[in-house]
């Protein structure tokens, strides 16, 4: 009996699963660490990221980027530095040693005084270019430039900008997705500690990161990055309660896989007791899958209630295309579990 609950189990997940054709993404802001100079270690370098609502009357998040790099020089020296950043906001803010500094807008022609960012010879875009043998592709709507007055010793660098979370459109989570570039980090002579800190701001939850088990204080997640390796990528979500998290986790797969369970088992009991058995499995055969279905589909509305939100879930029409696959094999089934009845 346990093996044809776990075929009948086994069939009826593989016919409700649905497609999603391809995979709706929007892409979010990318920005990176500052390239920088040989000449120049970057001590520790710290990233706040406060976790924002878009506008008030929408659900999309962003991030508020508080950065701050503590640089060691080995002179007096005016450098240049640079960082690309790809949809950020408008409002950026600059200080270098408790000093503002505004960022320069380069186009063709201003870019022509900075010797280290040229123009491919054949490819429409620019080239950064800091050493003999590294340099990286650019657009000049992407750069960020100023140039730095470092003293002798320890300086203080602080970046602030806002800027855009990717995120998917079909699902019930969106996953707001946050990557940050370490690459230019080869650019410095040295590259220390970085320390993430993301204020989750009571509307969201963490989801994921390659950044390893984070230290949580109340709504602020941290961790300490002491290799410098691949891209900073953390996944957030909006903020739910343990319920919807039951429920996500489950899946309305799972909520009809329990309820066919549940309901094959009863209608077996019924079997074994009713007189008119061969009625009850007629009956059983096709109120039990629409049942399931019931359950399945109404599951979408309960997660899309608890989550306070719309949620979108590709071509479901396709689970309803597979009913009658669904008939028939519960059929199947039932129908051999009564021959079992009737030889005994």
């Amino acid at each position: 009996m346990k093996r044809v609950f776990i075929v009948l189990l086994l069939v009826i997940n593989a016919l409700l699963a649905f497609a999603n054709m391809g995979v709706p993404y929007v892409a979010g802001s990318s920005h990176n660490v500052l390239y920088g100079n040989k000449e120049c270690r970057v001590v520790r370098e710290k990233i706040n990221i406060e976790v924002r609502k878009q506008h008030i009357d929408d659900d999309r998040l962003h991030g508020l980027f508080r950065i701050q790099y503590s640089i060691y020089s080995e002179s007096n020296q005016k450098i240049p530095l640079l960082f690309i950043g790809k949809g950020l906001s408008d409002a950026k803010k600059i200080v270098v040693n408790h000093v503002a500094v505004v960022p320069g807008l380069l186009d063709s022609l201003s870019v022509q005084q900075y010797p280290f960012i040229t123009k491919d010879s054949i490819n429409p875009y620019y080239e950064a270019q800091y050493t003999a043998d590294e340099r990286v592709s650019v657009m000049l709507d992407e750069l960020i430039y100023f140039q730095a007055d470092l003293k002798r010793g320890d300086n203080v660098i602080y970046v602030e900008y806002e800027a855009d979370f990717g995120y998917y459109t079909y699902g019930f989570l969106d996953n707001f997705e946050l990557q940050y570039s370490l690459y230019p980090s080869r650019f410095w002579r040295s590259f220390g500690p970085i320390e993430v800190e993301l204020d989750l701001n009571g509307l969201a939850d963490l989801t994921d990161s390659n950044l390893g088990k984070p230290k949580i204080q109340g709504q602020t997640v941290k961790w300490i990055v002491d290799t410098v390796g691949e891209d900073i990528q953390i996944t957030i979500n909006h903020q739910s309660n343990w319920l919807s998290k039951v429920l996500l986790w489950i899946q309305p797969i799972g909520l009809a896989a329990v309820a066919l369970l549940l309901l094959a088992w009863l209608h077996i009991r019924w079997m074994r007791i009713c007189k008119r058995r061969r009625l009850l499995l007629w009956l059983g055969i096709f109120l039990v899958p629409i049942t399931c279905y019931v359950v399945f589909f109404a599951s979408y509305s309960l997660i899309d209630l608890l989550l306070q939100k719309q949620s979108r879930h590709g071509y479901i029409v396709l689970s309803v295309v597979g009913y009658p696959l669904v008939v028939l094999c519960y059929g199947l089934v039932i129908g051999l579990f009564n021959l079992r009845l009737k030889n005994k």
